[in-house]
């Protein structure tokens, strides 16, 4: 996720040094929860005039100085304390929360096995409601698209039951009673 520490004053100096306190505090948060240095680091340095309105007239406020820093958190559990010192200083926002796992890849291939093992099981209780002595994988599928139907290919059954091996069962998908 993203912090951006933003400091305003009529002072170029102030509103840099300003900046600097607020990043040492920020910095020293991270610290303090076990966030290595590695794991974060300044994406954005900004200084800007800043000025508003009054009366029809466009009024100096001062100079914004502001630094952003990109932070990695490996550890979910530190995540809200984090958060939480971060977000008690006026000078901070945060944005760009985003998640990823690093072992997805891990993650996935558990799912695919999970999903396989689930298949055997739903195999076996077809087996065991149309009959017959053996059950034949004839396909798996990886596919990013929603499914609305599953197309269970069922050659070895269809044969026990004295059917052509072209015939399938389709399932909508829903719970099996």
């Amino acid at each position: 996720f993203s912090v951006t520490v933003n400091c305003v004053s009529k002072e170029i100096g102030q509103a840099n040094q300003c900046v600097k306190s607020k990043l040492e505090e920020t910095t020293l948060i991270l610290d303090k929860a076990g966030i290595d240095k590695e794991d974060y680091h300044s994406s954005a340095v900004n200084l800007n005039k800043e000025y508003t309105w009054k009366q029809n007239t466009q009024v100096f406020k001062g100079y914004s100085a502001s630094v952003s820093l990109m932070i990695t958190i490996r550890d979910l559990n530190t995540l809200g304390l984090v958060l939480g010192k971060l977000m008690n200083h006026e000078n901070l926002s945060v944005g760009g929360l985003t998640y990823t796992h690093s072992r997805i890849d891990s993650l996935k291939n558990d799912a695919y096995i999970k999903a396989f093992k689930n298949t055997e099981t739903l195999a076996k209780r077809f087996q065991k409601e149309i009959g017959g002595s053996s059950i034949e994988l004839v396909e798996i599928n990886n596919t990013t698209e929603p499914l609305t139907s599953v197309n269970v290919a069922t050659k070895s059954m269809m044969r026990t039951m004295g059917k052509p091996e072209q015939d399938s069962i389709n399932l909508n998908i829903g719970t099996l009673v």
